[in-house]
């Protein structure tokens, strides 16, 4: 376990604020946000220093963008995504996403951005999660996604959940035998789906992120056994992503603006 450090608000290597590359990626997520009516519940509760900023995964993806965007914008600290190796063996996507801030997953990456004070930002049912089907929507798969609880807990720093349960509704997706094979075969995601009138578009509906209040972990000691923490902490997570999901629903259903 550390002790928190404080808040790091340094930027990722080579990332350039007014470059070229940023401005053109802040006019698209600016257009996406207003498109998209996106708001933010609870932003002004982020703990300084170091956290996990654990987020729903849906196939569309660019709602995980807007999150971080908004919070660079109004805390001036920019999250720091652990992403699927896959992304970094692409020639010119490594790249792309390294420069947004992104970082391969790995447990060393993981520990060193939490020691340096990081907004740490992962999405535990990655791509599996992405292509579920419609008649799955607002629900997490993250049974057996328990690596994020013991980072918590062995790095000793709060869990943030954010749920954008709507982004489930930018595409119908179609279960099919076929999607799932390739997926669990080869980790190729072949997704049916169907966008604003039947096409790709994603659908102009508003997404609300719902933040969670910081969840703390329990105190672990050194040479103590982190494993019987797991569990307890992984339900309550899960419990409260699900409130969340329901509170997001709840939010646009009273205030439709």
């Amino acid at each position: 376990m550390i002790d928190p450090p404080r808040a790091n608000n340094t930027l990722p290597d080579g990332f350039d604020p007014h470059g070229p590359l940023t401005q053109v990626a802040q006019t698209l997520l600016d257009g996406l946000a207003r498109r998209h009516r996106h708001t933010v519940l609870g932003i002004e509760t982020l703990p300084s220093g170091a956290f996990l900023l654990v987020v729903n995964h849906s196939l569309a993806t660019y709602d995980i963008l807007l999150l971080g965007h908004q919070i660079y914008e109004r805390t001036g600290r920019f999250p720091r995504g652990l992403g699927d190796k896959r992304l970094f063996q692409v020639p010119g996507l490594r790249q792309l996403v390294s420069y947004f801030g992104g970082v391969r997953a790995s447990h060393d990456a993981a520990d060193r951005l939490l020691m340096d004070g990081h907004i740490v930002l992962v999405a535990p049912g990655g791509m599996s999660e992405a292509l579920r089907p419609s008649d799955e929507r607002y629900r997490v798969r993250w049974d057996d996604r328990k690596g994020f609880v013991r980072l918590a807990i062995r790095m000793g720093v709060p869990l943030v959940l954010a749920a954008c349960p709507r982004a489930d509704d930018l595409y119908d997706v179609q279960g099919s035998e076929l999607t799932r094979s390739l997926y669990d075969r080869f980790h190729i995601p072949v997704p049916f789906l169907r966008g604003e009138g039947g096409g790709l578009r994603p659908r102009a509906i508003r997404l609300v992120h719902a933040l969670s209040e910081p969840i703390q972990p329990p105190t672990v000691g050194d040479r103590e056994d982190l494993e019987p923490l797991v569990e307890p902490l992984h339900r309550q997570v899960v419990a409260r992503m699900n409130e969340l999901m329901q509170s997001a629903l709840d939010f646009e259903a009273g205030d439709p603006a």
